[in-house]
């Protein structure tokens, strides 16, 4: 699935999905992001590798970001949602 908003539907489906704000972000979450002015919008998709407990920040691994892979650290605020297969 490479549409991000296809990812948010199926983990409803599935019962995986977790509004922003509704779980504490573990390593290996599936997070999306919506950095657009419309809210509900979903813009990009990562794996969560670190988070400590109440910090405003996570540690994540994304692809495709200006053409390319990496490991970035990303504001909460950004996040729609996040995906825990468990």
């Amino acid at each position: 699935m490479a549409l991000v908003a296809s990812w948010q539907f199926w983990a409803k489906q599935k019962g995986y999905w977790r509004p922003k704000g509704s779980v504490i972000p573990m390593p290996g979450d599936i997070v999306t992001f919506d950095w657009s002015e419309a809210p509900g919008d979903f813009n990009h998709i990562g794996i969560i590798r670190a988070h400590s407990q109440g910090s405003s920040v996570i540690k994540t691994s994304e692809g495709n970001r200006g053409n390319t892979s990496g490991n970035f650290t990303r504001n909460l605020s950004d996040v729609s949602g996040i995906i825990r297969i468990r």
